[in-house]
């Protein structure tokens, strides 16, 4: 075997992470689909990472221990392995780095369930699967549902982000996994991310008041990062009609498909509101968590 070597991340790392974190997925039956600018702001919020690289400083492995937000409890960790190494138990030999590196934080990892192998290296470190959420994709230029009533659809405007920020807060209070952040934690990885489209982003406003948004990402293909609606807002169908607005503009822009991930429990029910719009389910993904246990790793 090729020798190897360890380094930390660095932050010109980004492209080569993500691109090995999409191979890793696809293999396992994933969609992948992380873009750069996603990883570079992981790795700015990462105290602890580790490179396996070749004798060219070619990627081979990666993995990372992102901070959670202020007064998280749980953290994701982010990792991949080329899968032209896979079986050398280099995986699991990052993984135990990582689990050493989480500190107090409850850790979290991610597997496509077709992902076999995988699945088996997360249940000998003691994780076990928590939430099930669907991949789904939809084609763009669906046609349009109107908005009911006397809500409104309109573009993203910079000025708007605290307030969108504030209805994202009551959007997704008490859902599970979601942590409470700061707004700069929240705009960082939202209206202030480099792969963020702020032009193909809608609201639905009512008397000048932000109810529901979809905020979406360029990630090759269009991806929603984003869909919610104030509590008090729900099943009126807005979030149907922001979707398919947001799809008639992808198209618009070029993009053939959007995809968007959704939690199979999530009590809104937001998977039946994506069929609507026109969304298919891809593929289902697994969320494992790992509390204090005995690990066989």
């Amino acid at each position: 075997m090729t020798e190897l070597r360890t380094r930390p991340c660095r932050l010109d790392d980004a492209a080569a992470i993500a691109g090995l974190i999409n191979a890793a997925m696809v293999a396992g039956g994933g969609r992948g689909g992380y873009a750069a600018s996603e990883v570079e702001q992981e790795l700015r919020r990462s105290p602890d990472t580790r490179a396996l690289v070749d004798p060219d400083d070619r990627l081979i492995a990666a993995a990372l221990v992102p901070r959670p937000p202020e007064g998280g409890d749980h953290v994701e960790l982010i990792g991949a392995v080329d899968p032209a190494h896979r079986g050398q138990g280099i995986g699991r030999d990052l993984l135990a780095w990582q689990l050493a590196h989480a500190g107090t934080w409850e850790p979290q990892v991610i597997a496509a369930v077709s992902d076999t192998s995988t699945i088996r290296l997360f249940e000998r470190a003691g994780f076990t699967p928590m939430r099930y959420f669907l991949e789904m994709s939809a084609p763009t230029g669906v046609p349009a549902i109107p908005p009911p009533g006397t809500v409104q659809i309109t573009g993203f405007e910079p000025s708007q982000a605290q307030q969108l920020y504030r209805v994202h807060a009551d959007a997704f209070h008490g859902l599970w996994g979601h942590q409470e952040q700061t707004y700069a934690e929240w705009s960082a990885g939202t209206v202030d991310a480099a792969h963020f489209r702020p032009e193909l982003a809608r609201l639905a406003v009512v008397d000048e008041a932000i109810v529901a948004y979809v905020l979406p990402y360029d990630r090759g293909t269009l991806y929603i990062g984003q869909v919610g609606t104030a509590q008090s807002w729900r099943r009126h169908g807005i979030a149907a009609a922001l979707l398919t607005s947001v799809l008639a503009a992808a198209a618009q822009a070029g993009y053939p498909t959007a995809t968007l991930d959704a939690d199979s429990a999530n009590p809104t029910g937001a998977p039946a509101v994506y069929t609507r719009a026109g969304f298919v389910v891809d593929q289902h993904i697994a969320v494992y968590r790992r509390t204090p246990a005995t690990t066989r790793l």
